[in-house]
């Protein structure tokens, strides 16, 4: 059957707390695609270096954050959406578009152009809430 895959976000104290969590435990999961591997890897590097020669993980990590946050914004977005509105977003991006924003790899400037294309369309307020996620 599988487990449940916990998307509700970053836990950011976790790396730091005692004893210090990574991966799932501590949020690092795409809520769009599940995946962990990727976001797991990258907190376990960040909390290797804070163990070995200190700084901030957090900071280190703060792109895979920001598209986690993101993604956990448009997931809210779509739980309140009517259909409608859903497809409109849809039909509103290219294939390689939504293969990016679910996969985190999309660069903040691609982001903003494409917030920018829909900024007249009904679908504007997704790609604002898109580009805001990361705060």
């Amino acid at each position: 059957e599988g487990a449940p895959i916990y998307v509700g976000g970053v836990d950011e104290t976790a790396l730091t707390s005692n004893p210090p969590r990574i991966g799932e435990a501590a949020g690092f999961v795409y809520p769009i695609s599940g995946e962990g591997i990727r976001p797991a890897i990258a907190s376990a590097w960040a909390l290797a270096e804070y163990l070995v020669s200190g700084g901030d993980p957090v900071k280190r990590l703060s792109s895979v954050i920001a598209w986690i946050r993101r993604q956990r914004k448009l997931l809210d977005y779509v739980k309140r959406a009517r259909p409608e509105a859903r497809a409109a977003v849809l039909r509103s991006i290219s294939v390689r578009d939504a293969v990016d924003i679910a996969l985190g790899t999309m660069s903040t400037a691609r982001l903003a152009a494409l917030a920018a294309r829909a900024a007249l369309s009904s679908v504007a307020s997704v790609f604002r809430a898109l580009l805001e996620g990361s705060g």
